[in-house]
């Protein structure tokens, strides 16, 4: 029997105890069509990258921000992250480096809770011959942690010092997906049920005409 989700008759639940197979965040109400896509971008990330690396990461606005209720700020985000991605790339090149080429790919999900207005849930896939590692947070010139906190200064429009602690690493913030390990279905389990939290209807806000859920498109 197919549900629709009351707040947006265009979306329907997840009524099934899997998905596809797969195990899913098991709180709260999960959108049929949001489990879809991140199953769609794994996949894609994987046909792609046979090696991809899963990273789990939290951006909040600082707390002076006068923060936009729309998902521009985020479009910003992987443009600018996409950048730097490919910039590092040449860079390796033209120092003579052995260097992978990476796309990007992620779902994203916007909450609002109590403890903070409003916040973005992110998992980003990239090539694992690329990048193996987030590396330092600290340091701007290099490694991933430092270009995902320099992207976010860039989506907000401040200074990269500035948003410091809006940038989060949950625990265990990174996942390993080998197409070629025995370990593959349990490893893919693992980083889609992380990221099927993002499916929950709860936390979400509707009818203000601003995306609570995106992705990358292939």
């Amino acid at each position: 029997m197919v549900k629709r989700l009351p707040q947006n008759r265009n979306l329907h639940i997840q009524t099934e105890p899997t998905f596809r197979g797969l195990g899913y965040y098991p709180h709260g109400v999960p959108v049929h069509q949001y489990l879809h896509i991140t199953h769609q971008v794994m996949q894609h990330a994987i046909h792609e990258h046979p090696r991809t690396l899963a990273i789990r990461v939290d951006l909040r606005y600082p707390r002076y921000y006068q923060h936009e209720w729309n998902s521009a700020v985020m479009a910003r985000f992987f443009d600018k992250f996409q950048y730097l991605l490919n910039n590092d790339y040449l860079e390796r090149l033209n120092r003579g480096v052995k260097a992978y080429s990476t796309s990007l790919r992620y779902v994203w999900c916007r909450e609002t809770t109590e403890d903070s207005p409003c916040h973005y849930h992110v998992m980003l896939f990239l090539n694992r011959d690329a990048y193996y590692k987030l590396g330092d947070f600290n340091n701007l010139q290099q490694g991933l942690a430092g270009m995902i906190r320099l992207a976010w200064a860039s989506a907000l429009k401040v200074d990269v010092t500035e948003p410091l602690g809006a940038v989060h690493f949950p625990e265990n913030p990174t996942y390993k997906l080998d197409a070629y390990s025995p370990s593959f279905q349990q490893d893919f389990q693992d980083v889609f049920y992380r990221a099927s939290y993002f499916a929950k209807a709860e936390t979400k806000q509707w009818g203000d005409r601003t995306r609570s859920f995106g992705s990358s498109r292939k």
